[in-house]
């Protein structure tokens, strides 16, 4: 079995060649042989000896290493049940590297080349290995940047806010424009004011809760934000109950 995936790295989707020993959890090949592309081995479990380039190196517990291409490497031995899963990349490698990796990542990656390979559904395979490469190339850098969305950053604020006591120029703050402004977008992506839009949200929440659960109006109240019951009723009960 050989297959292509193409897997996210950073900015760019970088391809992976999966071998027909990625999907075995056997201790690798004992013949000396090297690869055009960087090869990234996956031990788990076991101590385990290999051959690179001439020299012997140890591997023990959870961890993953990498090989730039043209190394000379095989397995030699290992003590324990080792299980083992290998792949090249494209990505480029300058020297030998390793990482440690979560026992529970390890456990993850190696049920999931069984599973994919008997579903055809690398998507969790995909992760898993972007993962274990983030640990192992520099250059694997992406940036997060603000989120710009104007009306993701109105609801949002509605839905984490609605139980608190905010005002227009807290969300004027967030999105760094005057009260004013806020105010004409607030409207333009409601279609309410900012108090209309809140108390619209906060009666949403109270209707769910009564429907989904046993809490007297009492406490569904203080639930939405309100100190006073008759403030809440005098909005709730005219929309319905």
């Amino acid at each position: 079995m050989k297959n292509e995936l193409l897997v996210r790295l950073g900015d760019s989707d970088v391809k992976c060649i999966l071998m027909d020993g990625f999907y075995t959890s056997d201790p690798p090949t004992r013949t000396l042989h090297r690869h055009n592309y960087t090869e990234i081995h996956v031990i788990s479990g076991a101590r385990a000896s290999f051959e690179l380039d001439n020299r012997e190196v140890t591997f023990e517990g959870f961890c993953a290493f990498a090989l730039p291409h043209g190394v000379m490497h095989r397995f030699l031995s290992a003590e324990g049940e080792v299980r083992h899963s290998a792949f090249l990349t494209e990505q480029p490698l300058s020297d030998f590297t390793r990482c440690e990796i979560p026992e529970s990542v390890a456990n993850d990656f190696f049920a999931e080349t069984e599973r994919c390979a008997e579903t055809g559904n690398y998507a969790r395979m995909s992760a898993l290995i972007s993962l274990l490469c983030c640990g192992i190339f520099d250059s694997c850098l992406q940036e997060a940047t603000p989120v710009t969305d104007v009306a993701f950053i109105i609801n949002n604020f509605f839905s984490v806010n609605y139980n608190k006591n905010v005002s227009l120029a807290d969300l004027a703050a967030e999105l760094h424009y005057s009260e004013k402004q806020t105010a004409r977008l607030v409207q333009k992506h409601t279609g309410r004011t900012f108090k209309q839009a809140i108390v619209d949200y906060r009666m949403s929440v109270a209707r769910q809760l009564e429907r989904t659960t046993d809490l007297p109006l009492s406490e569904i109240a203080k639930q939405v934000g309100y100190n006073s019951y008759n403030g809440f009723w005098r909005v709730y009960k005219p929309r319905g109950t």
